[in-house]
């Protein structure tokens, strides 16, 4: 993870410019005030860094998916795992959350394929909707990312790596036989507005809200505990975020141009981005250069 003031400096440069920085459904959004679009392979290299930072200033974890495993054993079901950005940028354990679903892992009945009561093929499982009763949880979570559900309930294995263009947050407890399970309900993806974004970083950084400054306030909806230490303004900036005309009250993207922006972002990281140094490594003006590479709108 970068460094956490490096981060949380350069977050207050872009917003104190007038460029609107917001999570939608998972997603990192930037609309520069200058009007020019930000270049895929920046927002593929910077998502997780920001939207970790913003997370730790409103108070909440920041999950992003790993991997998913099958279990035949204590349970049949699917387990998600996840990796905790915001608990790894603040230098805590390494103990990776995972959420526990219900889900058919065996055959329903005997077909070609195979027996009845048989395994399902390697990282197969099922979510079976029954008419009359309430969604199973899975399929309520896979409802909140907003991703299309297979056609054939046997086919969530196709789409789970898609899991990884978002980024999450949950409530996350210890029990006497599990450390760090995520409560399947409060799994979700993290949104926020430009204008809860700013009160969140004005709060993180000691500014008290005044008139010229941003309004309203974020309320989390998890309990996380990342609220044990925060930077001084001197970590932070020299001046509190400051309200614009480009700044947002209330979500304003789309979920096609969400998908189009981060679709692309993945592809151009893939090729190997703008060939530029990593972010943790450039000096300001080159991490805004790269920034301000893209074509206008």
């Amino acid at each position: 993870m970068p460094d956490t003031v490096w981060t949380l400096q350069r977050l207050l440069t872009l917003i104190n410019r007038g460029d609107r920085i917001a999570v939608t459904r998972g997603r990192l959004v930037v609309v520069p005030a200058s009007g020019r679009v930000v270049p895929d392979a920046w927002l593929a290299d910077n998502a997780a860094g920001i939207i970790a930072v913003i997370g730790a200033a409103a108070g909440i974890a920041v999950l992003r998916y790993e991997q998913y495993a099958i279990s035949t054993r204590r349970f049949h079901g699917v387990q998600l795992i996840f990796s905790d950005l915001t608990n790894h940028w603040q230098g805590a354990g390494e103990t990776f959350p995972a959420a526990f679903f219900n889900a058919v892992t065996t055959r329903q009945r005997t077909t070609a394929a195979g027996q009845a009561g048989d395994p399902l093929p390697k990282n197969h499982f099922s979510i079976t909707l029954t008419p009359g009763k309430q969604p199973p949880a899975f399929w309520l979570f896979w409802e909140r990312t907003g991703l299309a559900h297979p056609q054939r309930p046997s086919r969530y294995h196709k789409k789970m790596a898609l899991l990884r263009e978002q980024f999450f947050t949950a409530d996350i407890h210890t029990t006497s036989t599990i450390k760090r399970k995520i409560l399947n309900e409060t799994l979700t993806p993290i949104s926020m507005s430009a204008t809860e974004i700013n009160d969140a970083v004005n709060r993180y950084c000691g500014y008290k809200p005044g008139p010229t400054q941003v309004q309203g306030g974020y309320k989390a909806g998890t309990t996380t505990g990342y609220s044990d230490s925060q930077p001084d303004q001197q970590q932070c900036g020299l001046q509190a975020i400051q309200p614009t005309g480009h700044l947002p009250t209330e979500h304003s993207y789309t979920e096609t141009q969400v998908n189009s922006t981060h679709e692309q972002a993945i592809s151009n990281a893939e090729k190997g981005g703008s060939g530029n140094r990593p972010p943790a490594t450039q000096t300001t003006d080159e991490w805004l250069l790269d920034y301000e590479s893209g074509k206008f709108a």
